[in-house]
């Protein structure tokens, strides 16, 4: 930044401006003083000082500016964040949220213990205990105070996550995909559709609660952490995640050179879900991350995710999470639900 030439910011919005100062906030531990950032904050520059050198202050122009783009960046992603609450009682909170294609939570704690169904989309998650990459239908939990941080896929992801009261065992950290038999599915879908509590919720919650936090050992389900598939079967689901409506079974399989029933088979092991089921869950969250992130009608969204028309859309949202395309618009649009009495 010369003399004569004031740097030129993004232009944001009030709510932008608001969420942008509270992570402005995480950065005031980089400079020395506060009152540079302030000076900065204003003008967009380092206040002159007869013991910093010209050098010294360059430097710290080029933290505050990158410390402001990033928050930039991180406050527009929180305010496309959306969440619900669809159970709230004293021992228990279940939310449902909408993650923005790309968005990101930096490395974090939670007070609670934290059972998550992944019920579309797809993300990475990084803990102390390991890492796992998450596509599609998936069961999860964290343990009060372990660390992780988040990176959401390119279409974004919904998941459905219960905050319960810390356990005196402590179970850790495991993410995996669920067997048929545990009907974990039904329940997310009975807790979903509903447009109020019902008297019954939360014994569904709860029930949820103890299905999540059996462990992989003990559940026989497919495991999420620390399996690598090969690599020709990465290519696949990526191709997949390209163009979901233009990848049938027989084109991927020549395009990776093996058989059909190879591919079909090596796809379920790795990945925990049929790929026909992957496809259409694909298309489910694009057409989600339509409604959501692009504002777009359901019958725009079905087009946009590659459906025949809204009906085999509506068909497939509700299979995948007991919802109609109006239903998931409305409920995150609707006012929050009053406190539920415990049970």
């Amino acid at each position: 930044m010369d003399e004569n030439h004031s740097p030129e910011f993004v232009a944001i919005s009030a709510g932008e401006a608001s969420i942008f100062r509270l992570f402005w906030l995480r950065y005031l531990v980089l400079l020395p003083k506060s009152p540079t950032s302030r000076y900065f904050f204003k003008t967009g520059r380092v206040r002159p000082a007869p013991d910093r050198s010209f050098r010294t202050a360059k430097r710290l122009e080029a933290v505050c500016a990158l410390a402001y783009y990033q928050c930039v960046i991180e406050g527009r992603n929180m305010m496309q964040l959306q969440r619900r609450d669809v159970w709230r009682s004293p021992e228990a909170t279940a939310r449902l949220t909408y993650y923005p294609p790309g968005a990101e939570m930096h490395a974090h704690i939670h007070e609670n213990d934290q059972y998550s169904v992944l019920v579309l989309g797809g993300f990475r998650e990084v803990t102390t205990s390991g890492e796992a990459d998450l596509h599609g239908f998936s069961a999860g939990f964290k343990a009060a105070g372990q660390r992780h941080e988040n990176l959401y896929g390119r279409d974004g992801a919904i998941i459905l996550a219960i905050d319960g009261p810390p356990r005196e065992t402590d179970r850790g950290w495991h993410w995996r995909q669920p067997t048929a038999g545990e009907n974990i599915l039904p329940l997310v879908k009975m807790l979903l559709e509903r447009r109020k509590p019902a008297n019954d919720s939360g014994d569904v919650v709860h029930e949820l609660i103890s299905v999540i936090e059996v462990s992989p050992d003990d559940s026989g389900g497919h495991l999420r952490n620390g399996r690598t598939p090969p690599n020709w079967l990465r290519r696949v689901r990526e191709e997949i995640d390209d163009a979901p409506m233009a990848a049938d079974l027989t084109s991927l399989a020549g395009r990776a050179s093996v058989h059909v029933t190879h591919l079909s088979r090596s796809f379920a092991q790795s990945f925990g879900v049929p790929l026909s089921v992957y496809r259409r869950r694909v298309m489910a969250m694009r057409a989600a991350q339509a409604m959501m992130h692009e504002v777009q009608t359901p019958a725009a969204a079905a087009n946009t995710a590659g459906f025949a028309d809204q009906s085999h859309l509506t068909r497939v949202l509700r299979r995948e999470t007991g919802l109609t395309p109006r239903r998931f618009q409305a409920l995150f649009d609707a006012p929050e639900p009053r406190a539920a009495s415990a049970c």
